[in-house]
């Protein structure tokens, strides 16, 4: 037995009041706004600024080849300037005989897969835009070595920007001096924990293969050796490694104080302490590895400005962001 509900009048349609169907409503629908499309007039007007100077900055290289000053290997062979590179290859080659990096074998082990490598050129220049040097580099191909077997570890820390603009402000408030130290050939001094196997094409066509003894340019640990070589030096020259910075090292004296601090960038070391402590630094690491004095950094990151006082001292001003790092430093 079906019960019937009745509808509340609330819910009824009133008779009086026209429908959809008899009488359109006095409101109209607004209509979709279509999103006008800005030309190139627009642009140029709101953004014309910002265009202009990307349209004259210098394109990102995307590839090997395809800018003159990073050539390919058949391109510095066929170009006007084979002898110079020619001429950078046998210094790359003494360099590798120098530090013995390497010992030619006749034959591979059985089982073993050798790295390949590959030449690499780069014209160095100088800030003004003339050529420096050519650089030419032996370096391995990274990507065809195989973890656990020809390599385990890649970890390299480096010094951090923060960190960096910390210690600058630290120096122009002692008046300490900044320099930067650029260590020739710094992979191929450190030595390797693996066997490794390289293949190499000598001047005459012909495949050699290498065992090496020292890190390559390209190969994955390369970093991670370097790192361990130069920790052993800091350490023997009374230097610590800081907590909060794991690539920067600190020399304190017996009451705690801070002597001098040493920071490192991949084969780069950026010094900054009393000159007298710096002259002593430069010497003992030059006694071990051969190093570029390259003085005071002309620009990394922002530098953190100062003003000169009546007395003639300079007086730093850090930003926000500096005082926020010095106190995690």
């Amino acid at each position: 037995m079906s019960v019937q509900v009745p509808i509340p009048k609330t819910l009824m349609p009133d008779p009086e009041l026209p429908t959809s169907g008899d009488q359109e409503l006095d409101t109209p629908i607004p209509e979709k706004r279509k999103r006008k499309k800005k030309d190139t007039v627009y642009w140029d007007k709101t953004i014309g600024t910002r265009e202009k100077s990307t349209r004259e900055r210098k394109p990102r290289i995307l590839a090997v080849g395809s800018d003159p000053d990073h050539p390919t290997d058949g391109q510095a062979r066929n170009s006007p300037l084979a002898a110079e590179w020619a001429k950078a290859k046998a210094k790359e080659r003494a360099q590798l005989e120098k530090y013995g990096v390497f010992t030619k074998v006749n034959k591979l082990p059985e089982g073993v897969k050798p790295v390949d490598t590959k030449w690499v050129y780069v014209v160095k220049r100088k800030p003004d835009g003339s050529v420096e040097k050519y650089k030419a580099r032996k370096v391995g191909r990274g990507f065809t070595q195989e973890q656990g077997i020809n390599y385990d570890e890649t970890y390299s820390q480096m010094m951090h920007l923060e960190t960096f603009k910390i210690l600058s402000v630290i120096a122009l408030y002692k008046n300490w001096d900044i320099r930067q130290w650029d260590v020739v050939a710094a992979y191929l001094q450190a030595t390797l924990k693996h066997k490794i196997y390289v293949t190499d094409i000598n001047e005459k066509g012909n495949i050699e293969y290498w065992l090496l003894h020292k890190a390559l340019y390209g190969l994955k640990q390369s970093g991670h050796e370097w790192y361990k070589m130069l920790l052993e030096i800091l350490e023997e020259a009374s230097y610590n490694q800081c907590i909060g910075d794991e690539g920067s090292f600190v020399s304190t004296n017996s009451r705690k104080d801070c002597k001098s601090v040493i920071g490192t960038h991949v084969d780069d070391m950026l010094g900054i302490g009393p000159r007298s402590i710096l002259d002593n630094i430069e010497i003992g690491i030059e006694e071990t590895v051969e190093v570029v004095k390259r003085g005071r950094p002309a620009k990394m990151g922002r530098n953190p400005r100062y003003r000169s006082t009546r007395n003639g001292t300079k007086k730093a001003k850090a930003s926000r962001q500096t005082k926020k790092d010095s106190k995690r430093w």
